[in-house]
C-alpha cells in the first residue's frame, strides 16, 4: 500500500489496541486501505488520540479537539462553558454564587446555612430546608407507624453517638446505676420530664459531649436548673443556705404571731361563762 509509510498508517500500526477501542475494527481497516486520502477519518482518528483543549479537562477528544460533553454544549449552545442551570432530581435549583438554594417544599429562596448536610448527595447539601425537612419527616412518621417504630432505637443510638459520644449500652449502664431515677430529685421519669444527659460544659461547651465529659442522667427539671445556675456549685449552695436561713426566720416569725401578746387578758373559756351567767 503507498500510504504503508506514512506518519498516520505508522502511528494506527503503534498503537493498534487503542485504535481498535477509538474507531473499531471496521474503521481501522477502511483507514488502511483509504491510506492518507481518508481526510475526515483521520481528523477523527488524529482528533481522539489527543486530550480535550478546554481547562482542567483531562477527557480524550472526540471532535474539534474537544471531548463528547464539550463539544456537545459547544454544538448546542456555542460555547463549551456551563450556562445550564446545575438543578437536582427534586428540583430545587442551585444558583450560579453557590450560596443559596430554592427549596422544593416551601419554593422559597434560602442560604445553604438553612439546609442540612447530606452526605448522599452531590453537593452534600439536603434537599429541603430544616423546617420543610422536620415536617417532612414529622409527616411520613404519622403515616408510617411501622417504620417509624423499627427505626426509633436506631436512631436514637446514632442520636446518642453524635451528641454525647455513648453507646446504647453504656447509656444503660448509666441508667441502672442511678436506679432509673433523677441522680438530684431522685425522682421517676414521665412522659412529660425524660431523663436527659448532663455533661460538663467546662469541657465541651454547647449540647455535645465527647463523652468522657458525661456527669449522668436528670430530669428536665433538675437540668434546667444547673442551667441557671451556670453549673457554680457555690450558687447552688449560697441558694440552699438562703432557702434554710429564710425557712426558718419565717417559721419563727409564723410562731410568734400565733403567741398570746403580754398584757392582754385571755378569752374565757366555756365554764366561766356558764358560772357568771348563774350568778346573774
Amino acid at each position: 500500500m503507498s500510504g504503508a509509510g506514512s506518519w498516520g498508517f505508522s502511528l494506527i500500526e503503534a498503537a493498534k489496541p487503542i485504535v481498535n477501542v477509538l474507531i473499531g475494527t471496521t474503521g481501522r481497516r477502511r483507514y488502511e486501505y483509504d491510506g492518507p486520502s481518508g481526510s475526515s477519518l483521520r481528523l477523527r482518528l488524529e482528533d481522539r488520540l489527543s486530550t480535550c483543549t478546554i481547562d482542567e479537562c483531562e477527557r480524550p477528544a472526540m471532535a474539534r479537539n474537544m471531548c463528547s460533553m464539550h463539544w456537545q454544549r459547544w454544538r448546542r449552545h456555542g460555547s463549551a462553558a456551563d450556562l445550564t442551570q446545575k438543578r437536582s432530581r427534586w428540583g430545587s435549583s442551585v444558583f450560579p454564587d453557590d450560596q443559596h438554594k430554592r427549596c422544593p417544599a416551601c419554593k422559597e429562596v434560602k442560604p445553604l446555612s438553612e439546609y442540612g448536610t447530606c452526605a448522599g448527595r452531590s453537593r452534600g447539601v439536603a434537599a429541603r430546608c430544616r423546617p420543610c425537612a422536620a415536617a417532612y419527616s414529622k409527616k411520613h412518621r404519622a403515616n408510617n407507624p411501622d417504620y417509624a417504630s423499627r427505626n426509633s432505637l436506631r436512631q436514637k443510638q446514632r442520636w446518642l453517638e453524635r451528641q454525647y459520644g455513648l453507646t446504647q449500652q453504656e447509656f444503660e449502664n448509666l441508667l441502672a446505676s442511678q436506679a432509673g431515677v433523677c441522680a438530684i430529685c431522685r425522682e421517676l421519669p414521665d412522659a412529660e420530664c425524660r431523663l436527659q444527659v448532663d455533661h460538663d460544659h467546662s469541657c465541651c461547651p454547647g449540647n455535645t459531649s465527647c463523652g468522657a465529659c458525661v456527669r449522668g442522667l436528670l430530669c428536665a427539671r433538675c437540668n434546667r436548673l444547673l442551667g441557671q445556675a451556670r453549673d457554680d456549685a457555690h450558687v447552688l449552695l449560697a441558694a440552699a443556705n438562703y432557702l434554710t436561713r429564710e425557712g426558718t426566720a419565717i417559721r419563727q416569725a409564723a410562731a410568734s404571731r400565733q403567741r398570746p401578746r403580754q398584757g392582754t387578758s385571755k378569752p374565757f373559756s366555756n365554764q366561766q361563762t356558764g358560772a357568771s351567767s348563774e350568778a346573774t
